[in-house]
């Protein structure tokens, strides 16, 4: 298809996000490391859930550089309940690097900030054009929704053989300036207008543009690629109490949770099992001997494309080994450590139980 700029939308748009525009924390300077860490926390996060993490970390680490000598686990606490914790150590990570290679600020193009952790074309380009008012475009579900309805396109928006693409369609619109209230005004629009569901069309400042508009196709758009069925997990959690105290296991494999601290648990084949068999998994997997006592509690959660069921029963052991010996904590301190949310839920009702 053509891919012609339509005309008056970039400045309708842009009139009307600064008319218009949510007062956020993020918004108050285009300050680049403000708005890389809003960036990040906003991905798989509401903005609402996210604005009070914001606000504490900009609290603790005003600047990169002071966020630069952080160390893992204090990053990792201030990212506790946002979930995805890999995003953390990347921020972590991408600080470190940018203090040492490029004196503390992040870089303005996009083949340099592509290369840091954690920072993917999206994000790039959020940075580039709103910081430092680079023509760039930028595509998420919100951006690429508005567009699917603007031009009544068919193509698939969650399909990332797709992205290409939308980028295409999303560059042929980026006006000569305002970049950043442009494509604030595209991501301000797809969240509070042209949502996913029950968009508000009659508020629409660009629906006189806007072809589903007018072919009366907003239910029928944008298409979407079916989301794969998610596995379930299931898992069993000991609690294990000394003095107490309770142990805690660090995950030391890469991975979603590495980082993190959980209670000690092994994976099962289904919710119901055989005491014999699970005494002799917990034996060969976590080293402990020992009875296994009452259930006490169950959580189930959702993470990337899982559905977890932690059955959380009481054990007491002969002995523990000696490498958890001090890996005992209090419910004092179990809340300074980072800790994924299931894991949250377990000792939040443990605090409730004592």
């Amino acid at each position: 298809m053509p891919l012609n700029k339509i005309s008056g939308f970039s400045k309708t748009l842009i009139n009307w996000y600064l008319s218009s525009k949510r007062d956020l924390p993020w918004r108050l300077n285009n300050d680049s490391y403000r708005i890389w860490i809003s960036e990040i926390m906003l991905q798989q996060t509401r903005v609402d859930a996210v604005i009070v993490y914001y606000e504490n970390w900009m609290k603790k680490w005003p600047t990169l550089l002071k966020l630069s000598k952080a160390t893992e686990d204090d990053v990792l606490n201030a990212w506790k309940g946002l979930g995805y914790y890999s995003r953390a150590r990347n921020i972590l990570k991408t600080a470190q690097i940018v203090v040492k290679e490029n004196s503390g600020k992040l870089p303005e193009d996009i083949i340099s900030l592509n290369k840091l952790p954690g920072i993917g074309r999206y994000t790039a380009g959020a940075i580039a054009s709103i910081a430092y008012g680079k023509q760039e475009a930028i595509v998420d579900g919100n951006v690429s929704r508005v567009y699917a309805r603007l031009l009544a396109l068919e193509e698939v928006i969650n399909d990332p053989k797709q992205q290409d693409f939308y980028y295409d369609i999303a560059t042929s619109q980026l006006p000569g300036k305002q970049l950043s209230e442009f494509n604030q005004g595209l991501m301000e629009l797809g969240a509070l207008i042209c949502t996913p569901q029950k968009p508000n069309c009659i508020e629409c400042p660009v629906k006189k543009k806007c072809l589903a508009y007018k072919e009366d196709l907003v239910d029928k758009l944008p298409n979407r690629k079916k989301a794969a069925k998610s596995t379930k997990l299931v898992r069993l959690g000991l609690i294990i109490k000394k003095n107490k105290k309770f142990l805690l296991i660090k995950q030391n494999k890469k991975g979603l949770f590495y980082g993190l601290w959980e209670i000690p648990a092994i994976a099962l084949k289904k919710e119901e099992f055989n005491e014999k068999t699970i005494a002799d998994t917990i034996s060969n997997e976590l080293k402990l001997v020992g009875e296994i006592e009452n259930k006490i509690y169950e959580v189930k959660h959702t993470f990337t494309k899982y559905r977890e069921t932690i059955l959380v029963y009481s054990f007491t052991p002969e002995k523990i080994p000696l490498k958890w010996q001090k890996s005992f904590f209090s419910l004092n301190e179990i809340n300074d450590l980072p800790m994924g949310s299931a894991h949250k839920k377990i000792f939040n009702y443990m605090r409730k139980r004592k």
